[in-house]
This record gives structure tokens, C-alpha cells and sequence, in this order.
């Protein structure tokens, strides 16, 4: 009589594709590096009797965890900022920088040619702004920088400094700027980031320097705008295909219907190609039976 247990057409290598999503948002996770393991891991609690002293009479299940790790391989921007989009967060809009300036009073032109330094958005042009005191000053020539020059009259007050300064700043298309007081606050045209706005250490001005408002440029990176929050919110289907079988063929899917993909690594070298190690933690869907609500094999759609 044939030993059925010992048909080797049942052994196979199966390699596998990964499908993230549902209808229109699915989409393929591409290559990845590796195997792909479900670590399942079944919880018990034992069960010993007074009775039975140290030998075990039973366990109880109280538990489940399904997690999936894959290494990622097609890593493009595009692709990265998808998978951080869960974890990390996303800036839908850009932020433009905001600076303020604390402007001193000019005594017997003690601003006279002094400047400090202020950038356009991504540094797309750098400046200094500079002080031209009763008419007496000459321009400081920065080497690799843009000249921006405020028209003071001696002794002005630092109300009427900081008006200068504002007058001359808000003349350029890159910045906006308003005086209220002594204070000049500076909002750059466009969003993204820069270096801070500062005095120079040659010829300073005195005045004090704050980035109220960092820039930002639009995109998703990984912060703390997710932090205490639930990723039941941040689940999505997730679907091991054979790449043996056409797909339209999901007779042998594993389906997890609840998956969140948690970054763990990003791996860059000079030798090998690029990863992203990606966990993904399963959850129990409560709207499926619970024989099959963590996953599915075969046609569980």
C-alpha cells in the first residue's frame, strides 16, 4: 500500500508576492529580500492540579500573535514615504519659516554697515541685511551672499530701526516682513526650510534672533504626530499570493485581514542593495468568524 505522507509532489518551493490594501488602494509591496516567515505564536496558559503536583494536565489558550517581517527591496521615495505614512506622519501642506528680529537703538551710528544673515527658503538665496546709517555706510560685500540694505538715520530709536529693517526686508520677493515695536518678524515666501536667521560675528548688529517657526517642506517622515494613538485606525488588508498562480487564482491566498506595517530598519550600502525592514503586526477583524479572523487560507475574500 502506497505511503501517501511520502508523495514528494507535495514538497514545493513556493515564492510569494505581497499585496497591501483593498480595490483601489491595493497595491504591490514589489521585490523583497529573503523568506517570508508568519511567526505565530499561540499563547498558553498551563494548567498543574494540587492533585498533579508538577505534571502538566492542560493549557489554555488566551491569545494570539501573527506577525509577518519582510525586507523590502524596492525602496524609492515614493515607495518609503508610503510605508512612514503609517507610523510616521504625513505634512500635507509645506510650512514656511517665520523669524523674528529684536532691533537696538543706533547710537552715533554704532549700526553703521553692520548686518546680519537671513535665507530664503531652502536656502534658494542667502543674504545679510545691512545698516546704512545716515548715509554713511558701505555696502559689506559678502562673498556667496545677496545685500539687502536698510536706510537708518542716526540715533534712531529701536522702533524706528526695526521699521528700516522691515521696509528694506519686505522690498524683497523672497521674505514678508512687518515691524510692531522694536521687533521685525520675517516670513518667508515660500515653504520649506532654512538656516536660521543670525547676527554676523564681524560686523554685528546687537540685535536679537529667534526661528519662531521652522519650515518645512510637504511630505512624510517620522515624528511624534502619531504618538497615543490606536493602529487599529492604521490597519489595511494584506494578501500573500503565489506567483505560481494567476491572480485571479486565490485558492491558496493567505489572507490577514487587519495589518499594520511597522518600520523597523532602514538599511543603505555601498555593496549591497538598499532595504526596509517591515513588521507586519496582525489584529483579529471582529466582523469575520472567529475561526478565521486573524487570517484566511485560500479564497478568503
Amino acid at each position: 500500500m502506497a505511503d501517501l505522507s511520502l508523495d514528494t509532489s507535495k514538497i514545493r518551493i513556493e515564492p510569494s508576492e505581497l499585496f497591501f490594501g483593498q480595490n483601489e488602494g491595493q497595491y504591490n509591496l514589489g521585490h523583497f529580500d529573503g523568506d517570508l516567515e508568519i511567526t505565530v505564536d499561540d499563547q498558553l496558559v498551563d494548567v498543574f492540579t494540587h492533585q498533579g503536583g508538577q505534571q502538566l494536565q492542560d493549557a489554555i489558550r488566551n491569545g494570539k500573535n501573527v506577525e509577518l517581517g519582510i525586507s523590502a527591496l524596492q525602496t524609492s521615495k515614493a515607495e518609503l514615504e508610503r510605508l512612514l505614512g503609517y507610523s510616521g506622519g504625513t505634512l500635507a501642506v509645506g510650512i514656511a519659516e517665520v523669524s523674528s528680529v529684536t532691533c537696538v537703538a543706533d547710537v552715533a551710528s554704532s549700526l553703521n554697515d553692520k548686518y546680519f544673515y537671513l535665507n530664503a527658503a531652502n536656502n534658494s538665496t542667502k543674504y545679510y541685511v545691512w545698516a546704512n546709517v545716515g548715509a554713511a555706510g558701505t555696502d559689506p560685500a559678502i562673498a556667496g551672499r545677496t545685500g539687502i540694505e536698510a536706510t537708518v538715520a542716526v540715533n534712531d530709536t529701536a522702533a524706528d530701526v526695526a521699521t528700516a529693517f522691515a521696509s528694506a526686508i519686505n522690498a524683497e520677493s523672497d521674505f514678508g516682513a512687518a515691524a510692531v515695536g522694536a521687533v521685525v518678524t520675517v516670513t518667508n515666501a515660500a515653504v520649506g526650510g532654512a538656516d536660521d536667521t543670525q547676527d554676523s560675528s564681524l560686523a554685528p548688529t546687537g540685535f536679537t534672533m529667534l526661528t519662531t517657526v521652522q519650515g518645512a517642506t510637504a511630505g512624510t517622515g517620522w515624528g511624534e504626530s502619531k504618538q497615543f494613538t490606536n493602529i487599529s485606525n492604521e490597519t489595511d488588508r494584506l494578501i500573500m499570493h503565489p506567483v505560481r498562480l494567476v491572480d485571479s487564482d486565490t485558492s491558496e491566498d493567505i489572507t490577514f485581514w487587519r495589518a499594520f506595517p511597522k518600520l523597523d530598519s532602514i538599511t543603505k550600502s555601498g555593496e549591497s542593495p538598499q532595504t526596509v525592514g517591515i513588521t507586519f503586526r496582525i489584529l483579529s477583524d471582529p466582523t469575520r468568524p472567529s475561526e478565521v479572523n486573524i487570517f484566511q487560507v485560500g479564497g478568503g475574500l
